[in-house]
């Protein structure tokens, strides 16, 4: 996984995923949780993508449960 969003951001940055972004968001559903948005759907340049966005209603139990599920 890399960060593609290379300055600062608010809410939403693109990750560069190591697979298809459709078949980790089919996974992390399987485990209760909502991927990012698949850019490789509207930029195909961007085939490999994930815009995730985080607010004050994303705890940092729910960030780290995310981040395990993509390590597995």
């Amino acid at each position: 996984y890399e960060v593609l969003t290379p300055e600062p951001f608010f809410n939403e940055f693109v990750v560069r995923c190591p697979r298809p972004v459709a078949d980790l968001n089919r996974r992390l559903l399987a485990q209760g949780i909502i991927g990012g948005y698949d850019l490789g759907r509207d930029y195909p340049a961007l085939a490999d993508c994930m815009l995730l966005a985080v607010t004050e209603l994303n705890g940092r139990v729910e960030i780290d449960r995310l981040v395990a599920a993509l390590g597995d």
